[in-house]
């Protein structure tokens, strides 16, 4: 999908998961931004919290080791840290209310937005299985219960709905097995910023209100509570 079709196929997605102004808390705004170095709709901005996520596209195809060697000065990767399996829980699926499992349709549409933000191309960091439509990145976790050292894998995206088990489509934010730091078919999780600064970007293509959906999500199901 193209960058321009993809933007279309967004502002679809965030217009049919309902207003921000539903939003009972303030939940992050992700936009795309532009990079000095990596171009064009290169970052994932939240503008509550002032953090930036890389795509996942950026890194695919570079091994783990070379990643984690191209952080310092000079290096590829300059001014990024690579995140860890808690820090995605609790800064980037924690403010946008996505935890997994959960099988509120709009939270679902959420997910599967923020899974085409953070990866563009199909086939590469972003991949359908029988049972998963999801992004994939590597963080710096280190799997202890594989027979080799291997870094932790976390996605993002949907488990997909099994209609023989009567089982709804669910949120898809875990952590998904492990890989060699040698694999050279994976993406790295990486960001930059202060947690703590807010921020008021400029976006330069698409501008995604996710809490939108989510705020959706829970205004349906206090109406549901009440009937």
């Amino acid at each position: 999908m193209s960058p321009s079709a993809l933007s279309r196929h967004l502002v679809a997605a965030s217009l049919a998961l309902g207003a921000w102004t539903l939003a009972p808390t303030a939940h992050a705004a992700l936009v795309l931004v532009n990079d000095s170095v990596f171009g064009t709709d290169a970052v994932v901005q939240d503008t509550a919290s002032g953090l930036e996520w890389l795509r996942l596209d950026f890194s695919f195809g570079k091994t783990y080791t070379y990643v984690a060697g191209q952080l310092g000065a000079g290096g590829e990767f300059e001014g990024w840290k690579i995140a860890t399996r808690n820090f995605l829980t609790t800064s980037l699926g924690a403010p946008n209310g996505l935890v997994n499992d959960d099988a509120d349709p709009a939270a679902v549409a959420a997910a599967g937005v923020l899974r085409d933000l953070i990866c563009f191309t199909a086939g590469q960091c972003k991949a359908v299985s029988s049972t998963h439509d999801y992004a994939r990145g590597l963080v710096s976790d280190i799997e202890t219960g594989s027979p080799f050292a291997a870094q932790e894998a976390f996605t993002v995206g949907i488990q997909l709905a099994d209609a023989g088990r009567g089982e709804p489509a669910k949120v898809d934010f875990r952590y998904s097995g492990f890989a060699s730091a040698e694999a050279t078919m994976e993406s790295v999780w990486l960001w930059r910023g202060d947690p703590q600064v807010a921020v008021v970007p400029e976006p330069t293509g698409l501008a995604l209100l996710l809490a939108g959906g989510l705020a959706l999500g829970a205004t349906t199901r206090r109406r549901g509570a009440r009937g």
